[in-house]
């Protein structure tokens, strides 16, 4: 009986403990028109680089970031992280794109 109960806390408990960012999905068609991109990169120690620049310091990289939010809101942002960057990272490196106003927030697979 314990058990039982324990398992139906966590069913019903469970939903409520995950949290998530909200994405937006395609809606009419699939192809993208081409315009201006930015590659945000995070390698496995969490390090950050713009468009395959050099790697930067956690503040360099914000204020470079909230500068082109300003300036464009609207740009394509491609997050590469790392196959063993750390996912808690990954998710602060996401939030901080989405603060700065960044409206199309997209994950690439690193090879």
């Amino acid at each position: 009986v314990c058990m039982l109960l324990f398992a139906l806390l966590f069913a019903i408990a469970s939903p409520l403990i995950t949290a998530g960012v909200p994405v937006e999905l395609p809606t009419q068609s699939t192809q993208t028109r081409p315009g201006p991109a930015l590659s945000v990169s995070l390698d496995d120690a969490g390090r950050i680089a713009l468009d395959d620049g050099p790697w930067l310091a956690e503040t360099a990289a914000r204020e470079r970031l909230r500068t082109l939010a300003r300036a464009d809101p609207d740009i394509r942002i491609f997050l590469k992280a790392g196959r063993h960057a750390p996912y808690d990272r990954v998710m602060a490196v996401m939030g901080l794109l989405q603060r700065l106003g960044f409206r199309r927030v997209a994950l690439v697979a690193a090879e």
